[in-house]
């Protein structure tokens, strides 16, 4: 993983930030781009796929430092992946009357 020697000297909170901002602006992208294409909520269950097998390799490796487990564990995974949208999107197919899709979806 990638990670300036700069980023070592900020406070937790501001590494937490900085790997939020780059998780909530490609979280954004991808909802654009489904929108756009028109693929409804299937893609917060990859995002959040994806986003659980990054924080699952951070925890894993035991050489990754406490600033990089903030960076990329906490603030970029923790802004890209969200549970409570996944719920919603549960609740939005139980209300149009498709119980298959949302048993399928969780």
């Amino acid at each position: 993983i990638f990670f300036s020697r700069r980023c070592m000297v900020l406070p937790d909170f501001l590494v937490v930030a900085l790997g939020a901002t780059a998780g909530a602006v490609l979280r954004q992208h991808i909802n654009e781009v489904a929108a756009a294409r028109g693929l409804g909520p299937w893609h917060i269950a990859g995002i959040n796929i994806v986003g659980s097998g990054i924080l699952g390799v951070v925890a894993a490796h035991s050489s990754i430092s406490h600033k990089q487990r903030l960076l990329v564990g906490v603030g970029f995974c923790g802004a890209l992946t969200t549970f409570s949208t996944f719920s919603v999107d549960v609740i939005k197919f139980l209300d149009a009357g498709s119980v298959g899709a949302a048993l399928s979806y969780v």
